[in-house]
Order: C-alpha cells, then sequence, then structure tokens
C-alpha cells in the first residue's frame, strides 16, 4: 500500500512540474512583443474582474507576470494597458492579488 501512495505522490509531483497546461510564452520578446501581450493579459484580467470569475482574475493575473514590460516605453499597448487598469480594474481585486496587480502597474501607472 505504501509504495502505491508513494507513487501517486510521485505521479502528481511530475505532473505539478509540467505546470497547468496553459499557454507558455515564449523565452525571448521583443518590447513590442512583450508590451502587446501585457496588454492583452489585462484585458483578460477586467473582463474576468467584470464577470466576477476568481478562477480567471487569478490566470489573467498571473499572466502579467509573464510579460516584461518597461515602464519608460511610449508603446500605445502599454499606455492602453494602464487605461484598462485604471478604469476597470483598479480597486476591484482583492487580497494577494490586489496587491500582485498593483505591484505591477504601480511603476506603469506612474510613469503616465
Amino acid at each position: 500500500m505504501k509504495s502505491h501512495t508513494f507513487v501517486a505522490f510521485l505521479g502528481l509531483g511530475i505532473l505539478g512540474l509540467a505546470g497547468c497546461g496553459g499557454k507558455a510564452p515564449p523565452t525571448t520578446f521583443s518590447p513590442d512583443e512583450s508590451a502587446r501581450a501585457f496588454a492583452a493579459a489585462m484585458d483578460e484580467l477586467a473582463a474576468a474582474v467584470e464577470k466576477n470569475d476568481t478562477t480567471a482574475v487569478a490566470g489573467a493575473a498571473e499572466g502579467l507576470v509573464n510579460y516584461p514590460v518597461d515602464p519608460a516605453s511610449t508603446s500605445e499597448d502599454l499606455k492602453r494597458a494602464v487605461q484598462v487598469y485604471r478604469t476597470k480594474v483598479k480597486g476591484k481585486l482583492k487580497g494577494d492579488i490586489a496587491a500582485q496587480v498593483a505591484g505591477l502597474m504601480a511603476p506603469l501607472d506612474k510613469a503616465r
């Protein structure tokens, strides 16, 4: 019986290391690609907030982390992401996700 439990936990561990099966971001980004993807993730977050879907909110917030952006960028996509954040997301999140998103957005929001 112990070996079955061990095998089960080993299988779960391997699945955990493999990830949840979501779309993996590319390993390198041009600044424009990253800004575009970041803005798309912000749109997803705003849609999830509007639907009050906590699972989708968590996934979309995680998506923001996958796309590094330069706060000094003048990208229209980043300007749009900040506008979406200000009008549709800011103040509507709770807990750790709110802190995570606010931390990501603070340098971008401040630069605009």
